[in-house]
């Protein structure tokens, strides 16, 4: 996928984390700039491909995700499921088919709306 789309369309995104339905462990971030902009319409989406594929998946938050220059945002929540956990989201972003092996560095602020206060966190701790 070009960057020009990661710029264009990964600007406050949401996301959610998916979970096994089974051990509640969490399996994935699920997004797509495809998709309704809604976090209950997103996991709607991921529990009508999921059921295709025999599994049975949970939720255990969501955010939006932002780009900024070499930066993938992970941020806010979802007002109808709340805060995801940071470590969950740190450890399964980079293996989104959108976002990974491409040298990104994943930051994740669960409950900050700004991803830019994030980014500059970041940048002053180095």
């Amino acid at each position: 996928m070009p960057e020009t789309i990661l710029d264009q369309y990964l600007n406050n995104l949401k996301f959610i984390v998916l979970t096994d339905r089974e051990t509640g462990l969490a399996t994935a971030i699920y997004f797509d700039y495809t998709l309704p902009n809604m976090h209950c319409e997103i996991y709607g989406q991921a529990v009508s491909e999921y059921s295709a594929k025999g599994l049975r998946i949970g939720m255990s938050g969501g955010g939006r995700i932002t780009k900024i220059g070499n930066y993938i945002v992970l941020h806010s929540r979802s007002g109808q499921y709340g805060r995801y956990e940071d470590v969950d989201a740190l450890r399964l972003a980079p293996l989104h088919p959108m976002l990974c092996d491409r040298g990104f560095v994943f930051l994740s602020q669960s409950g900050e709306d700004n991803a830019l206060v994030v980014v500059r966190e970041y940048e002053a701790k180095m």
